[in-house]
């Protein structure tokens, strides 16, 4: 019975699991990304953190999506924008993102 009753406040949570997880997709979409590289610096979500390894999906082909997302790797990341030219950059960090300033 007490499984019952606990069933829809529990799909709840993991359904805002599931939306705190999307955010940077949604926002990259929303701000109509185009030829870009989004950077994942931080964790994703509040209620059940996800890292930034788990975030990036490419697909198979890297290259031939509108955005690709990677790893925030420091000063490495001047490697990966050296494989790309001509796509902007944009970091997503604690809910953010932003163009990013330099690169």
């Amino acid at each position: 019975m007490f499984e019952c009753a606990y069933l829809p406040a529990r799909l709840e949570r993991e359904h805002r699991v599931v939306v705190e997880r999307q955010d940077v997709y949604r926002q990259a979409e929303k701000e109509g990304l185009d030829n870009a590289i989004v950077i994942v610096a931080s964790k994703v979500g509040t209620i059940r953190p996800m890292p930034p390894g788990d975030l990036i999906r490419n697909g198979l082909h890297i290259g031939e999506q509108k955005v690709l997302y990677a790893r925030n790797r420091g000063a490495r990341n001047q490697e990966l924008l050296a494989h790309f030219p001509g796509r902007e950059v944009y970091f997503y960090s604690n809910g953010r993102l932003q163009a990013a300033t330099d690169r």
